[in-house]
């Protein structure tokens, strides 16, 4: 059973994260300024870690890309990133590989 809180964020180009008073999503335990979200090209958001942390377990430092159930953990805080599925394909149009148009039979005519 979760014992923390749970809140949503609006992410936006150089949304901020850490502990300190001027801080987008204030974070009690955290650097005063941990981390950054930025915006990237291809319509995608990555977040600049300013201090060590971890995404989905792997202890990394820079930039990583944000996906939906990206799990950035900031000292005791995770935060998990959420994307209407449509949108979070790197593709236009969303569509993936394996996905409605990957790898499908043409069908045939009506009647057949």
């Amino acid at each position: 059973m979760a014992t923390g809180r749970s809140s949503g964020y609006w992410i936006s180009d150089g949304l901020t994260i850490g502990s300190a008073s001027g801080c987008d999503v204030r974070l009690d335990g955290l650097a005063p300024r941990h981390a950054t979200v930025r915006s990237a090209p291809g319509d995608e958001y990555v977040v600049v870690l300013h201090e060590p942390g971890h995404v989905h377990g792997a202890r990394v430092g820079g930039r990583t890309v944000l996906r939906t159930g990206s799990r950035v953990e900031l000292g005791p805080h995770v935060l998990v990133y959420h994307r209407e599925e449509y949108a979070d394909h790197g593709r236009p149009h969303g569509g993936r590989l394996g996905g409605e148009l990957g790898r499908q039979l043409p069908q045939g005519e009506p009647g057949r």
